[in-house]
């Protein structure tokens, strides 16, 4: 299965998207499709050996737009800001000529200009004609081919509405103009219409250049990442600076960074001090410093000391990159609240026309005199005012500045489900260790049973095979007590409960109470005073055995990290309920729950548990978030109907989740939902606007409530209520950038 994804060309509404869409979904060997308007690109999964991707593109090309690859995150931005430029070029230039115009147009039709008055009616009429008939043919070319378009392709979208309504309006008002005794004669009134055709051309015009400008804000956060990225970077070869395109740096090469500069991918520092600024990634305003042996992110910035640097990840491999592609991928996605959206819009178009011309039709057999003047205006009015444009940009342009609000807070959401599935949350396990607390633990206390030849060497070679926390704390720990490194013969990580393997011919096991049991080892080898003194510490006991002999017992403590206890604060006061899971003994577990304020807890439990937890709180009919960061959290973070990966842990747990935190911080979630909350109403209170226009638009247009209240809309009035409607929906999005989020 290739997956690829494409800016597309030519879109003007969002039943063009529905319209690409499924075209590609009906195409044998593609298997999934997702097209998307504000951000106009297109991402298709399709099998190479059922169908080529020219095949599918030349199907779309078919329906009147254009399918270009795009081969990175830059390049579809690109993409999209070239097509935004060139619309807003294309839109300046259509609308000065059509607002030029039609103020000439309006003056002449309602002889506002001195001696209008004087001239004869079918003059004044050909004045019109001529005035009018650029503003149609040029300014209102978009219409007019895509009015074309629909016709042959059987495809019908917001243009198609446009143009058969001006069109409508510009050939009645033509046959009066040529032929005025055709309606005379009849007994009718001899009035042309072109003066509407300019203004429902002109206010399209003017809301889509606004809503043009307004779209291109929604992309603001993918290009403030972007504009992290280095453009090229100094590599030192052979004592020489050379001095490379970003995209020529290979994994291996030594760089020099000197003060100021951002470093140009993730890597190792080798020589050299200096402090780099980490706000884009932690959140923290305070440099970090750093020193041989120190990772380095890319787009972060040194400060002022120099720095060699070994490049290990490059290119798409970087953290920025990564949380680009996330951000971009997200952007793109549907949140299941549009197929709603996308459903309506697909039957809109062909439901406004039979409207129209019932509404024509009606005016003609019951309408007062002038019945044919009623019956154009009723059918034009409802051709514009239902241009369901608004409705189409409802959620994306939410979706869109939602997730940039979460990447500036740390928060990146894989797809929209992710944001609408994060808005219902009501409960929330939470791993503890490199979740709650700070991740990074140490050894506070130690005895030593049994002295065995290179005891901490031995502990040391076998916890540095892991990952885990509380390994690398007592790998940290044994190598202050001088250990060495010595071949490990065999390795076992045993979930939930520590490791072992043969190092020199010893068994050795370091892990918790359970797998000393494991090996007919009872109890840690602490005195019952003791014992109390660790557990009222809150330690976490880890014990070691060589040859099932237990020979070690060392206490270790991780801190609860600073803005644990408020981030729960304010999660319970949004109402959702708090659970904390960990495989740490119950003592521990209880110290770190005290200390954050979380009176739910499930303590010693393997991952398995973590999982039953989840699916049992699930079966209670709540929607669960789990939060974790190590290899154990995975299978509970599947389960859940969010998983949050923290993202200082494992690449397994971010593969896994929904969302990753990127800093590391539980304030984090905090913000995932907050955002999430805020970017859903945002897309409801859009979806009720463009349901209510219309709603409410298409009946007055149609005259409905003309016999009652006398009440008729005027297709000049319609073209300026559409324009507004997807201006408004695009403003509301973008009120998402001010939303305030954070620890009440």
């Amino acid at each position: 299965m290739i997956h690829k994804e494409y800016s597309v060309e030519g879109m003007g509404c969002g039943s063009c998207a529905i319209k690409i869409e499924n075209v590609l979904k009906g195409t044998a060997g593609v298997h999934s499709a997702q097209v998307n308007f504000a951000a106009k690109s297109a991402t298709v999964d399709f099998d190479e050996h059922k169908i080529r991707e020219q095949d599918f593109c030349e199907s779309v090309h078919g329906l009147g737009y254009d399918l270009v690859e795009s081969h990175s995150p830059e390049d579809l931005l690109q993409a999209e800001e070239k097509m935004r430029h060139h619309e807003e070029r294309y839109l300046r230039g259509r609308l000065l000529v059509a607002g030029s115009l039609t103020f000439f147009l309006f003056g002449i039709a309602m002889h506002v200009f001195p001696g209008v008055h004087r001239l004869d009616v079918r003059l004044n009429h050909w004045i019109q004609f001529f005035l009018a008939t650029p503003v149609l043919f040029w300014s209102g070319d978009r219409f007019l081919r895509a009015l074309y378009t629909s016709i042959k392709t059987r495809h019908a979208n917001m243009n198609t509405l446009i143009g058969l309504g001006t069109v409508s309006a510009y050939i009645y008002s033509l046959v009066v103009t040529v032929f005025p005794r055709l309606l005379t004669d009849s007994g009718m009134v001899a009035n042309v219409y072109f003066e509407p055709v300019g203004f429902i051309i002109s206010f399209i015009l003017l809301g889509l250049f606004l809503e043009n400008r307004a779209k291109g804000k929604t992309s603001d956060s993918i290009r403030q990442l972007m504009g992290l990225r280095a453009r090229e970077a100094t590599v030192v070869v052979g004592g020489q600076s050379i001095v490379k395109p970003i995209d020529e740096v290979q994994v291996g090469d030594v760089l020099l960074i000197r003060p100021g500069e951002r470093i140009p991918v993730d890597g190792e520092v080798q020589t050299g001090t200096s402090a780099i600024d980490e706000s884009m990634v932690t959140g923290e305003p305070l440099p970090v410093q750093k020193g041989p042996g120190d990772a380095v992110i890319a787009g972060t910035v040194n400060q002022k000391g120099s720095l060699q640097m070994i490049a290990q990840r490059v290119g798409r491999a970087t953290l920025l990159h990564q949380i680009i592609m996330m951000v971009q991928r997200a952007q793109g996605s549907k949140a299941p609240i549009q197929r709603y959206a996308d459903k309506i819009s697909s039957v809109f178009v062909p439901v406004v026309l039979v409207i129209a011309a019932l509404s024509l039709s009606s005016w003609l057999i019951w309408g007062p005199e002038p019945q044919l003047t009623y019956a154009l205006v009723a059918f034009v009015s409802v051709l514009i005012i239902a241009c369901p444009c608004a409705l189409g940009l409802a959620t994306p342009t939410a979706i869109m500045v939602g997730t940039g609000k979460g990447a500036e807070n740390g928060v990146l959401f894989r797809r929209a489900e992710s944001i609408e599935k994060a808005e219902k949350i009501n409960a929330v396990v939470l791993d503890k260790t490199g979740t709650l607390t700070a991740g990074r633990p140490e050894v506070v206390n130690h005895q030593v049973h049994e002295a065995i030849p290179e005891l901490w060497s031995l502990l040391f070679s076998i916890e540095e095979k892991s990952e885990h926390p509380l390994s690398q704390a007592l790998a940290r720990f044994s190598e202050q007590q001088g250990a060495r490194q010595v071949a490990v013969a065999q390795f076992e990580s045993v979930t939930g409960m520590g490791v072992r393997g043969t190092l020199q011919g010893y068994q050795v096991a370091v892990g918790n109470l359970r797998l000393m049991n494991s090996l007919g080892i009872q109890n840690t080898g602490l005195s019952d005073s003791e014992l109390q003194r660790w557990q009222e510490l809150g330690l976490t006991i880890v014990s070691m055995a060589v040859n099932d002999r237990l020979v070690a017992v060392l206490g270790i403590r991780d801190p609860v990290k600073p803005e644990a206890a408020a981030a729960v604060k304010t999660l319970e006061s949004m109402g959702i309920e708090i659970w904390m899971a960990t495989g740490d003994s119950k003592a521990a577990a209880m110290r770190v729950a005290r200390e954050v304020g979380v009176s739910r807890v499930i303590a010693e439990v393997l991952p398995a548990d973590k999982l039953t937890k989840v699916k049992e709180l699930q079966s209670n009919g709540l929607v669960v978030a789990m939060v974790g960061d190590g290899i154990n959290d995975s299978p509970a973070l599947a389960q859940a109907d969010v998983g949050f990966a923290m993202g200082t842990g494992t690449d397994i747990a971010m593969e896994t989740a929904d969302v990753t935190l990127v800093r590391g911080e539980i304030l984090s979630l905090v913000h995932a939902i907050q955002v999430s909350r805020a970017t859903m109403a945002t897309v409801r209170q859009n979806l009720f606007f463009s349901f209510i226009y219309n709603g409410l638009g298409i009946p007055i247009a149609a005259g409905l409530f003309y016999p009652f209240a006398g009440l008729l809309l005027s297709p000049a009035l319609a073209a300026v209520a559409m324009a507004l409607s997807s201006v408004s929906v695009v403003s509301n999005s973008l009120r998402l950038k001010r939303a305030r989020i954070g620890i009440k």
